[in-house]
């Protein structure tokens, strides 16, 4: 579990349930900073995924919605297979066929964080990871997006770390 202080220090049955509680403020270097609770929230998520106890994992936002109970098995395969460091989807799917994947140009588009698996055994996708917990820490968002930030933590993970990944297409997921 990760959460703010105030609200997981105070219950102790909630920390006696997790494994590993980790406070945000202790690792988010610019916690304070983000006043507007909706930015904070997609902070404390790129830093919840950052710190992740696994070595493969699946994010889901509370708006995601698998379409099949096996989702998770079919999920871990598919990276796999791939041979990639994460599987994402497109923020803009109709944008997947004007670029190529294996280009830099393809990191100047916006992935969806909503639906991601990440394989930390591989060092582009810790360092991708490590990059869209830490662009929230140098960047000013104007927005309460975090698309933005993870698209420059995937282009620099791209070019310094050899990230790679494969866009899930939009009906994986309903």
């Amino acid at each position: 579990l990760m959460g703010e202080r105030r609200l997981v220090s105070e219950n102790r049955e909630l920390q006696e349930f997790f494994d590993i509680v980790t406070i945000y403020e202790d690792v988010a270097t610019m916690a304070r900073k983000f006043v507007d609770p909706r930015v904070r929230v997609k902070s404390i998520k790129a830093y919840a995924m950052w710190l992740a106890p696994f070595e493969r994992f699946i994010w889901l936002d509370f708006d995601s919605r698998p379409c099949s109970g096996d989702f998770a098995a079919k999920l871990f395969t598919e990276l796999e297979s791939r041979d990639v460091d994460a599987l994402l989807h497109n923020q803009w799917p109709a944008h997947q066929s004007l670029l190529s994947r294996d280009h830099d140009d393809h990191y100047h588009i916006e992935h969806n964080s909503a639906i991601a698996v990440f394989d930390k055994r591989r060092p582009g996708s810790r360092a991708a990871l490590a990059l869209f917990a830490r662009a929230f820490d140098t960047f000013e968002p104007a927005s309460k997006r975090d698309q933005p930030p993870l698209m420059v933590a995937l282009r620099l993970a791209f070019k310094y770390q050899g990230f790679s990944h494969y866009d899930l297409p939009p009906h994986t997921f309903c």
